[in-house]
């Protein structure tokens, strides 16, 4: 084929990617657009053998990255996985905590905004794609909101379409459509196949049915073991469960740590899935608290969520050891300063039995130039009869006068990802919210309830 030819094809492909997600009134693209656009363009089924053969090779190094936390490699090599596979689940989730991971570490504000831009695609795609709340809860943004008991929500056109998204989507899609045209001009006639080619992308499980639900009859409990040393922290069990799909499964560790006698500055732990001989089957990392959150004093309990997810076969997993990967504690001081009462408000009906004690220990302002992020550092108490297994609250700045400069809306306890706080316990944590801009400090802010359960 000419090259004017080509690129006038390749022309025509873009705009109607491009049209496609601009326009409200047209449904989000699905594979099925995907490959009639392939067809249309002439690209043979031995092409996409050879180009996925390139983007499963990409992936599997990209994972092996991710297990040595090289966060600049996983993201290089993800970023052309998801070129050659827009929609796949389980790419925009490695991608998206690639980038949280990166932006935990450098504090580089593009990389939140992809890792929420790049969750919120897989939400959009399946609202029930628990791994991307996980990320969306680490972000301390907000979810959709859907109750256990409420009918799934709709895969409908969006009516309005967020810069951000529009941003991520047309990039991506360029990119990918540069990807397979450069490639089938450049690559061999013919590729070499792997024999774990996962054509049309991974599958991923989907919450539709009984078998991928949170209470699938196929879960499987696992045992915990703990070998912390001599290190003055213990670690509760709340949840350890096992689920395999179809092709597929996940692992969750939720729980609860603490220190008697010390104050924790920074925490990060190792998790290792063992065989019945004692052999390691995976493992995985989490910062559970990083140096920049809330030191958590002795008696009060860090809330601790591990999700290991893989497209393969279940592995026989018949136990999990926690260790310490990095830990730094202080002594505690004979007496602390008294944490100020922060006053709840509810914009919502508070209900009765649902008894919250909320105090501020310390607000923090961080940031350079135009751009200032307020740090609230917040300790709530569960003082009802029940545990409180979802919180979301809305933080709202205001200057001198009176007007608004910042709001935002985070999850101080997820239900989705997060352990319950339960009767008598204390959970420490930051609200973080962006000032708006010129603003370099407030007058007075409020915190009130949007959400429980």
């Amino acid at each position: 084929m000419p090259h004017h030819a080509s690129e006038a094809i390749l022309q025509k492909y873009l705009k109607r990617l491009m049209d496609a997600q601009d326009n409200p009134a047209l449904p989000p693209l699905t594979q099925a657009d995907l490959d009639r656009a392939a067809r249309e363009l002439g690209i043979t089924e031995q092409q996409k053998t050879a180009l996925e053969d390139r983007a499963q090779a990409s992936l599997e190094r990209a994972l092996n990255f991710r297990q040595h936390q090289l966060w600049n490699d996983a993201i290089r090599e993800l970023q052309f996985v998801i070129s050659v596979r827009p929609l796949d689940l389980r790419v925009l989730y490695e991608l998206a905590e690639a980038h949280r991971q990166r932006w935990n570490l450098m504090k580089d504000p593009d990389d939140r905004k992809q890792a929420e831009a790049l969750a919120r695609r897989c939400v959009e795609i399946d609202p029930h794609y628990r791994p991307a709340y996980v990320v969306l809860s680490a972000l301390g943004e907000s979810m959709p909101k859907t109750r256990p008991n409420e009918a799934p929500l709709p895969r409908i056109p969006q009516k309005t379409t967020s810069p951000n998204r529009n941003a991520l989507w047309t990039g991506m899609s360029i990119l990918g459509v540069l990807v397979l045209i450069l490639f089938f001009w450049l690559s061999p006639s013919s590729s070499k196949t792997t024999q774990n080619k996962l054509s049309g992308g991974l599958s991923v499980p989907d919450g539709t049915n009984s078998n991928t639900s949170s209470e699938s009859v196929n879960d499987l409990q696992v045992p915990v073991e703990t070998a912390f040393g001599t290190h003055d922290v213990s670690f509760e069990v709340q949840k350890s469960v096992l689920t395999p799909y179809e092709d597929a499964f996940s692992y969750v560790l939720r729980g609860y740590i603490s220190s008697k006698t010390k104050e924790m500055v920074q925490l990060k732990v190792q998790l290792k899935a063992l065989d019945k001989t004692g052999q390691t089957l995976f493992t995985e990392f989490k910062e559970v608290l990083p140096t920049y959150e809330t030191n958590v004093r002795p008696g009060e309990v860090l809330p601790v969520d591990l999700l290991h997810y893989k497209a393969q076969k279940a592995p026989n997993v018949a136990s999990v050891l926690l260790t310490i990967a990095e830990v730094d504690l202080e002594s505690a001081p004979p007496q602390y300063q008294t944490d100020k009462p922060l006053e709840l408000k509810w914009d919502i009906p508070k209900p009765s039995g649902f008894i919250l004690e909320t105090f501020l220990r310390n607000a923090r302002t961080t940031g350079f130039g135009n751009t200032r992020n307020v740090w609230l550092e917040v300790v709530v108490k569960n003082k009802g009869p029940q545990s409180v297994r979802t919180l979301q609250l809305r933080t709202v700045f205001y200057d001198a006068s009176g007007s608004e400069i910042g709001s935002k809306e985070s999850f101080f306890v997820s239900g989705a990802s997060s352990p319950p706080i339960r009767p008598n316990q204390a959970f420490t944590g930051s609200l973080l919210t962006e000032l708006k801009k010129g603003h370099t400090t407030f007058s007075h802010f409020e915190v009130s309830v949007i959400e429980w359960e």
